[in-house]
């Protein structure tokens, strides 16, 4: 399960054509986040808020 492609263009700021990977949730020590280089707009987010939440089962 992961979302669509997003082409990189001015209002996202993404360098390469991404995709969130849905499927594979995990947790990352703090120390290995770099800086942000990228947004994405609120409909994308709550589509991925709303595909993690069914992944996760905690959707009904």
């Amino acid at each position: 399960m992961r979302s669509p492609q997003r082409a990189p263009d001015a209002a996202n700021g993404l360098r390469a054509t991404s995709q969130i990977m849905l499927d594979k949730p995990m947790t990352v020590k703090v120390d290995k986040i770099g800086p942000a280089f990228g947004s994405l707009d609120d409909v994308v987010m709550i589509s991925v808020s709303r595909f993690l939440a069914l992944f996760l089962g905690l959707a009904g």
